[in-house]
């Protein structure tokens, strides 16, 4: 747990040495490469990427909609720290602490000079803006670089492979082989439904499956 000035938010820590094999290469490969070929993938000019300097973000929500009524449940956040790269997994256990969770993810965004997601442009980072609207806190997104991998994956892969779903990227390009302790994306918003019915305080093994499917989304991203 993380203490903030909105109460408690539920946070999951994971820490990787860099030589972490996720697929065929390591977390450490994303360091080898040169910061301006990385920065020509935002396709501006004027952008300059450090990933160890960058948050890589990831939401689990309660739909694809998007809009004021869908909430954002579970926040990945993943970073190099040294000779380490850390998952911090924020979790809505109960929707009135929203402020709390949100407050935990804001601190790590204004930490960090870019934020690298997985068609964040379009839903993952206006969701939680909308979110922190909502909540009265002030968002620092909007002054961060923002590199969307989607966007390059598209332009570089789908003639290839059709498909450019991070599953689909993973699968062909990383070698990356999911096991049964994963679960199909399209489950995640009913499984939460159904967690918070329950009324349970500790985290289902749903749940659990659902906080795995995000970690490795993460990961994903990096590699």
């Amino acid at each position: 747990s993380v203490q903030t000035a909105f109460g408690v938010a539920h946070v999951r820590r994971e820490i990787y040495e860099l030589d972490h094999a996720h697929g065929d290469r390591s977390l450490r490969a994303a360091l080898d490469l040169a910061p301006e070929r990385v920065s020509r993938l935002t396709l501006r000019r004027d952008e300059s990427i450090d990933l160890r300097n960058a948050l890589f973000l990831d939401t689990e929500t309660t739909g694809l909609a998007g809009g004021a009524g869908t909430l954002a449940f579970l926040v990945g956040l993943g970073y190099f720290a040294g000779e380490k790269f850390i998952v911090e997994q924020v979790f809505l256990n109960d929707p009135a602490r929203e402020a709390a969770m949100l407050a935990a993810i804001d601190k790590h965004v204004s930490a960090r000079e870019t934020l690298v997601t997985f068609n964040g442009k379009a839903f993952d980072i206006p969701l939680l803006e909308t979110r922190f609207t909502l909540s009265r806190i002030a968002p620092a997104f909007e002054e961060k670089t923002h590199l969307d991998l989607l966007m390059p994956a598209r332009r570089m892969w789908r003639q290839s492979i059709g498909s450019c779903s991070l599953g689909s990227l993973e699968y062909h390009l990383l070698q990356v082989r999911r096991d049964q302790q994963d679960i199909a994306g399209f489950l995640i918003p009913q499984l939460y439904r159904e967690y918070l019915q329950s009324g349970a305080d500790e985290l289902s093994d749903d749940m659990n499956r659902v906080m795995y499917h995000n970690l490795l989304d993460i990961l994903s991203m990096v590699t």
